[in-house]
């Protein structure tokens, strides 16, 4: 698995910076597409997400807000971005 990739998108800055110090708050398809723009492919995209909301440098809101999404979910927001 690549290292993380930095997430570009400024989407709820505020919010997140005030809610938790080192980590960023998006739904899932924002993570998803911000990811996608600075990885090569899907799977970097999965193994990416995952990884940031496992190390819990990123916190869903949205209908992921109080768990960790699988693999599976996260393949589904790819396909919805396309």
């Amino acid at each position: 698995m690549g290292s993380a990739v930095p997430i570009k998108s400024p989407v709820r800055e505020q919010h997140a910076q005030t809610q938790f110090a080192d980590c960023t708050e998006l739904t899932l398809l924002e993570l998803v597409r911000a990811v996608s723009e600075e990885t090569e492919n899907d799977t970097e995209v999965v193994e990416t997400v995952l990884q940031l909301l496992r190390s819990g440098r990123v916190h869903l809101c949205g209908n992921f807000r109080d768990h960790v999404p699988s693999a599976d979910d996260v393949w589904m927001k790819i396909a919805a971005k396309h």
